[in-house]
Formats: structure tokens, C-alpha cells, sequence
């Protein structure tokens, strides 16, 4: 909570918008997951929001938002049918406009045993805002930045054992630099992926909040980061599961810890700031 009302301290600093450049913002919302993504262009991109600490991920995106000037964004990529994935969307649509929702085509499939999941997109339908179905990898139109999704395949073609092996991974590339987000996927899904190989990115936000699992070790060697970064609740302090042995010698972030991260690619260059730094 200290990190939610920080931004009414640091919100002069942040609403600077560097032009040329590629911003994603990783959101201190404790147990969950909610980053913002501004183009060059100026239009901007959410890939999940929600959380499962006891506060509205969507009000914090929406101060978030309203200090950077941001009253429309272009397009939510929803990564998998759980509540800390995009519990916050419904507030955040109370007060932006949301061109669009994207899911991948097992999301729905999940949605059986999950019926917050199921109202959730019947809620999204009902504002008029429109839900994009992926089916297997995509590029996504973003001008000069390239955004794909490596994973999951089609439902047609390999369904997900579970929906956190079901989750939308996208890597957003610019200027020879490149993002990773990879929403809860775990060990078959990681499986997959290193065997679709080609997984290198500069920045990787690491998978399932930090989760460790037997080939997550060898998921990060295939990436190969400069920066890891953690959406998570758990403060390092408290963690014992071995992932600062995973990340090894790589700068490793954890939003309990620091805040706030926004990641920028400016010039080929990827620049890393947290609340913390620099105040």
C-alpha cells in the first residue's frame, strides 16, 4: 500500500513521456500482475491487470493513467482466466476508454470452472468493448515496435493442461531490444517454448511471480536477460524457492521490494528505473 499512495508524491516526476522511446511499466499491485505499455506512438497497451491483495488493481491503474495524461488505451492482452490477471479491468473501464480485449482461444475453455472469469468477459461485452480471439502465435500491428505472441499454440491444435500453462507469453521488440512477458506459464508450457526456441529478450518478466519449477532455470538461460524483473507480493527477503539462483549474476527486480519498474528502449538502449531510485 506504501507503493500505491507514492504516486501521489512522485507523480510530477513520472508524467514525463520521453519521446522516441518504448515505456512498459511494471505496477507495484502486490500479489498480481498489471503492466502498461506506451508505443512510440503515444498509443498505449495494458498486458493484464488484477490483483489478489486486498486493494483494487484498477484504481491503481487508473491513478497511474490519469498522472500520465492517459485516458484511452488501445488494447488489453488478458494472458489467462485468473482473477490476478485482470480483476482490475472492470474499474479501469469505468473511467478509460478500451479500444479492445485480446485472449487467446483456450482462455474461454477455462472459463467452465472459473465463473468470475466468465463474467468478466460477458462485463467487457456489455460496455460494447470488443474481445479479439487469438488462435496459435500472432504479430500484433504496433508501427514501429513489434509485438508477437509466442505462446500458447491453438486450442485445436495442443489445449493447456491447466490455465496457467494456457497464458498469452508476448515479446515486444524495438529498435534491436527486446521485452518478454510471460503471464503464470509453468512447467509444460515452458517446455514447449524452449523447444519453440528463439525466446532471447533483454528484460524478462519472470514467470508465474517468480514461481521456480524444474525448467525454470533453463527457460531464463534460453532467454538470456540482462534484467529480471518479478511482480510479486513476497518480498525478497521472504522468498526461498531459489529464484535469485535461477536469475544468477542478471540484475533481478522485485516490485515488493522496489515498486513501481519502467523498463525504456530509447536509441537501442533499455533503461531501468524503479520508485525508489533516484528519490
Amino acid at each position: 500500500m506504501v507503493f500505491v499512495l507514492a504516486w501521489w508524491v512522485v507523480a510530477p516526476y513520472w508524467t514525463r513521456r520521453p519521446s522516441g522511446a518504448l515505456t512498459v511499466w511494471m505496477l507495484a499491485v502486490g500479489d498480481g500482475t498489471g503492466t502498461v505499455i506506451e508505443l512510440p506512438d503515444r498509443r498505449v497497451i495494458l498486458y493484464d491487470l488484477g490483483t489478489r491483495s486486498p486493494f483494487d488493481a484498477g484504481r491503481v491503474a487508473v491513478n497511474f493513467l490519469q498522472h500520465r495524461g492517459i485516458g484511452h488505451v488501445d488494447t488489453i492482452f488478458v494472458s489467462h482466466p485468473d482473477f490476478d490477471h485482470y480483476g482490475g479491468i472492470e474499474t479501469l473501464a469505468d473511467s478509460v476508454s478500451i479500444g479492445r480485449v485480446v485472449v487467446n482461444d483456450q482462455f474461454e475453455r477455462f472459463t467452465k470452472d472459473k465463473p468470475a472469469a466468465l463474467r468478466f468477459l460477458q462485463a467487457m461485452r456489455s460496455r460494447g468493448i470488443p474481445i479479439d480471439v487469438t488462435r496459435g502465435p500472432r504479430r500484433f500491428d504496433a508501427g514501429d515496435v513489434r509485438i508477437e505472441s509466442l505462446w500458447p499454440p491453438a486450442a485445436e491444435d495442443r489445449m493447456a493442461p491447466d490455465d496457467n500453462d494456457s497464458s498469452t507469453v508476448l515479446r515486444i521488440a524495438y529498435e534491436g531490444r527486446s521485452i518478454l512477458l510471460t503471464g503464470d506459464v509453468t512447467e509444460w508450457a515452458i517446455g514447449g517454448l524452449l523447444s519453440r526456441g528463439g525466446l532471447h529478450a533483454d528484460v524478462l518478466a519472470l514467470p508465474h511471480h517468480g514461481s521456480v519449477v524444474y525448467n525454470t532455470a533453463a527457460f531464463i538461460s534460453a532467454v538470456n536477460p540482462t534484467i529480471a524483473v518479478r511482480s510479486s507480493a513476497q518480498r525478497q527477503a521472504m522468498t526461498t524457492n531459489g529464484i535469485e539462483r535461477a536469475v544468477c549474476d542478471r540484475r533481478y527486480l522485485n516490485t515488493a521490494d522496489v515498486g513501481c519498474v519502467r523498463m525504456t528502449i530509447r536509441d537501442g538502449e533499455v533503461g531501468i528505473r524503479t520508485i525508489r531510485e533516484g528519490f
